[in-house]
């Protein structure tokens, strides 16, 4: 997979920030998920990867965000 970059339009613009230092794989997923609006199924096709990883790959991203923008 390549390193993409998407520019959505976004409210919060530090969330965007946060989400643009995660690592590839749990950037493409949450942005196919959480701004896109696929489905896990959609997305685990999109990305050729399996529906757990994809749900595996929201769940470290979401612990990251979660550090990063609150600060801990």
């Amino acid at each position: 997979m390549t390193d993409v970059v998407f520019m959505p339009e976004v409210e919060r613009p530090e969330v965007f920030e946060a989400v643009l230092g995660l690592p590839a794989q749990q950037r493409a997923a949450t942005y196919l998920v959480y701004w896109a609006g696929t489905s896990i199924t959609e997305t685990e096709t999109l990305m050729g990867i399996r529906p757990g990883t994809v749900k595996r790959y929201l769940y470290l991203a979401r612990r990251v965000l979660r550090g990063t923008l609150h600060g801990s």
